[in-house]
């Protein structure tokens, strides 16, 4: 018989401070990228509550454009996010919001200043990021479905887990028909257990969670294509999860996403590591 192990859910279940590299790949008729490395700190102020902060970021893309520099300044004057987590460990609300918007206002002219032939362009922007924040759990529904935070907050405590047999959880994923997220099935094993580590090794399936052929109905309808055109749509999703069986905590996960839609191809990992 294989061994099974069961997670227990801990009060606090993060390290400190973590450093995150993000590498998304999209090809196309040519190649581009964004990398990101930075570290990021955790703070469990009281149950259920954390201060999440960016820090150190280390951004390159393949191609700047003045859009994409002041929204990414926008996101660097609010690197810290104070989340509620609800029972299945997804973020509920993010609850200073209005010190986000409070940011922006208060730094817009200067961004005025150093952008003089911008000026409309940099109003529109800041009124487009606001309207992001002031819209009801459009942020949440971002942090939890795409990126970093969708992958740091999945509920993987308080289940049993075989070397036998799969244990499955269901996670939403983001970004691909814009405004919903596709339910996918992570399928979970143990890879390893020694000492004072677990290892959790995971494949998704989303066949019996919704059907192919109504996503790329989906997409289309969004890009106004014609239903008869053909599309080329997959998606996959694998990684590895490190658990300090000591005390429950997640100290390391890795994770990889290909996705095809059309034409185009998104492979993106994302490694955080508990420093």
């Amino acid at each position: 018989m294989g061994e099974n192990y069961f997670l227990k859910k801990q009060a606090k279940k993060y390290y400190n401070r973590y450093k995150v590299s993000d590498i998304l790949e999209v090809v196309k008729e040519e190649t581009g990228y964004l990398v990101q490395n930075y570290e990021i700190n955790i703070n469990e102020k009281e149950n259920n509550i954390l201060n999440l902060e960016l820090l150190h970021e280390e951004k390159k893309v393949c191609e700047l454009n003045f859009e994409l520099e002041i929204m990414e300044n926008f996101e660097r004057e609010n690197n810290e996010f104070i989340l509620r987590l609800n029972k299945n460990n997804e973020i509920e609300e993010v609850l200073n919001k209005k010190e986000m918007i409070d940011n922006i206002d208060n730094k817009l002219f200067q961004y005025l200043e150093k952008n003089i032939e911008y000026s409309g362009e940099v109003v529109d922007l800041a009124h487009l990021y606001k309207k992001q924040l002031e819209n009801e759990s459009e942020l949440e529904f971002f942090m939890n479905t795409e990126g970093m935070s969708s992958y740091l907050f999945i509920d993987i405590f308080n289940k049993e887990y075989f070397e036998t047999r799969e244990t499955k959880i269901i996670k939403h994923v983001g970004n691909i028909v814009p405004g919903n997220a596709i339910p996918v099935e992570f399928k979970f094993k143990i890879k390893k257990l020694k000492e004072d580590e677990l290892l959790l090794d995971f494949i998704s399936d989303y066949s019996g969670m919704v059907s192919q052929t109504n996503i790329i109905l989906a997409y289309k309808e969004y890009l106004g294509l014609p239903e008869y055109e053909k599309f080329e749509f997959y998606l996959d999703i694998k990684g590895q999860y490190t658990i300090n069986t000591n005390e429950n905590k997640l100290k390391k996960y890795n994770v990889l996403r290909k996705l095809c839609l059309g034409g185009r191809k998104y492979n993106r990992q994302i490694i955080i590591e508990g420093i």
